[in-house]
């Protein structure tokens, strides 16, 4: 089975922001696990999942008020 990293660029600076971002992605019983890179400038939201899910999760994102740009995605 592939397993799917998609690196995402964000806006999320404040707790309140990661909260909504994890009820999102909550829904999404494909993620295996998540994280967010607040230390680099462009905020990096990778998440690492049993199918590619990049499109879903970004639209997901974008609907509650947040920048989500993917990057990249790659196959493992």
């Amino acid at each position: 089975m592939n397993n799917y990293i998609t690196i995402m660029y964000t806006n999320i600076t404040e707790e309140a922001e990661l909260n909504v971002v994890s009820n999102c992605l909550s829904a999404f019983t494909e993620i295996n696990e998540w994280t967010i890179d607040f230390a680099d400038c462009d905020k990096v939201l990778r998440i690492s999942s049993q199918q590619k899910i990049d499109g879903p999760v970004s639209n997901a994102i974008k609907e509650v008020g947040l920048r989500c740009t993917v990057e990249e995605v790659f196959v493992c």
